[in-house]
């Protein structure tokens, strides 16, 4: 089965958020080898994510903080998320309890 093609700002997003994984991993004091074997991924799988060729997906996002001793949101942080527009918003649902 062929693998879908990504865009321009899929690529970009996968680049920003492999950046800052390895900025974290590197901030640990980590080798890619040391994280990769602790989340169950090899070596190379690790440096595909960082260097944005690999998407990483939410479940390694979380194995990754998890060892890294952050919150997975702490991974999306100072990233380029401005790179993916806003859906429009045409019914607005608020999260905020309405006692009427």
């Amino acid at each position: 089965m062929a693998r879908k093609k990504t865009t321009a700002e899929e690529d970009l997003f996968n680049q920003s958020i492999g950046k800052h994984i390895e900025s974290l991993r590197k901030r640990a004091g980590l080798t890619q080898r040391a994280l990769a074997q602790s989340v169950g991924l090899k070596q190379q799988s690790l440096a595909s994510i960082e260097c944005g060729k690999t998407r990483c997906s939410l479940f390694m996002m979380a194995k990754i903080a998890r060892r890294l001793g952050i919150p997975v949101a702490a991974i999306t942080r100072n990233t380029n998320l401005g790179c993916i527009p806003a859906p429009e918003q045409k019914n607005h649902v608020s999260l905020s309890a309405n006692h009427s």
